[in-house]
């Protein structure tokens, strides 16, 4: 549980840094605060939601094929960097050893939900105020 919130903590903090970079760019380039406000969140909220899902789409098994092509390729062209506790592994092996070590998106797209909630937030206050 502990651990769950830390990531959840990292991932607001991360969102927060590139809403501040963004925010901070559009502001030295004329932009109104609202504006830029609109900007960074939607910037943060697109980063975090495109990792998420690219997150999700591993953990379903999309590019177990590619990773074990990549490792077999390597382990044939330099076999030290074979290890001898698990020799010549099978696919099967390796989709069932990548899946134990997989971690849920939930937190990063949560975090990526409410940047993009904040995003169209500061856009109905911008759109109000001009």
């Amino acid at each position: 549980m502990r651990n769950r919130w830390r990531q959840v903590l990292l991932d607001f903090g991360i969102g927060a840094v590139i809403m501040a970079a963004v925010t901070l760019l559009g502001i030295s380039r004329g932009h109104g605060l609202l504006h830029a406000l609109c900007d960074g969140a939607f910037v943060a909220a697109v980063m975090q939601l495109g990792v998420s899902g690219i997150a999700l789409a591993r953990n379903k098994g999309t590019f177990d094929v590619a990773g074990y092509g990549a490792k077999t390729v390597l382990e044939t062209t330099l076999p030290f960097l074979r290890s001898p506790e698990r020799g010549k592994e099978t696919i099967l092996e390796y989709k069932e050893r990548k899946e134990k070590s997989r971690k849920s998106p939930r937190a990063l797209a949560v975090s990526g939900g409410v940047y993009l909630a904040l995003a169209i937030l500061f856009l109905i206050l911008y759109s109000v105020a001009t």
